[in-house]
């Protein structure tokens, strides 16, 4: 059909009369429905699947010597904390060893009682000895002043304890001339001394939950 209508327009036969008009109005809306959109619409789709996938992980390069490599940036899984079994203390120490390890600071502010006490403080200028210079004061009035001293808090001489779970509970033991730091049905991470202060924290229920609510050490 098209050879005839490009032979008709070279010979200069007439062409535009009725019936041939009507055959290449029909012959151009087929041509658009089985061939052009149809190729459009494929067109469209594949730009569509190319930009998901750019935007579906996200890379970047790195050169070592002459090779450069490519690093793909995948989001790790957040951790599922049990809040509501934190009435055990077992749950509640396992949900703050993946808090830590996490660097999940405002989960961890959660799991604190405030006003947070430092013992350290009180204990050492209770028999008028100056504190020595540069000693953190790791008092907390709220959730906003904890998040300021949150890496001091758990500084490294704390860290392996609270990330291993490593606790213990009151010393039953104890008696009038050794006093264990933590009353009874009290628990506490015991860290170190770091040579200005030593490091320690005491988790106890409010409410029915365990906190951490002040740091503890010995004396």
């Amino acid at each position: 059909m098209m050879s005839q209508m490009v032979g008709m327009l070279l010979w200069n036969q007439p062409f535009w009369n009725h019936r041939n008009f009507f055959r290449f109005h029909t012959f151009i809306k087929r041509f658009m429905r089985y061939v052009i959109i149809p190729v459009a619409v494929l067109v469209i789709s594949c730009n569509n699947h190319n930009s998901a996938k750019e935007k579906s992980s996200k890379t970047d390069t790195i050169q070592i010597g002459d090779t450069v490599a490519e690093i793909i940036d995948i989001p790790m899984p957040s951790p599922h904390y049990d809040f509501e079994k934190h009435d055990d203390i077992n749950v509640f120490m396992s949900d703050l060893a993946a808090a830590f390890v996490s660097s999940d600071s405002t989960t961890i502010s959660g799991m604190m009682h405030f006003p947070f006490k430092d013992d350290w403080i009180r204990f050492i200028t209770a028999g008028n000895t100056p504190l020595k210079k540069g000693t953190p004061d790791l008092n907390c009035i709220d959730s906003v002043d904890f998040l300021t001293k949150y890496r001091i808090i758990f500084a490294k001489q704390i860290a392996t304890p609270v990330r291993n779970k490593v606790f213990r509970g009151h010393d039953k033991n104890s008696n009038g001339e050794a006093m264990d730091l933590i009353e009874e049905g009290e628990y506490v991470i015991e860290g170190e001394y770091d040579g200005v202060r030593a490091y320690g924290l005491a988790i106890k229920k409010f409410n029915g939950k365990y906190k951490i609510y002040r740091t503890a050490f010995s004396s």
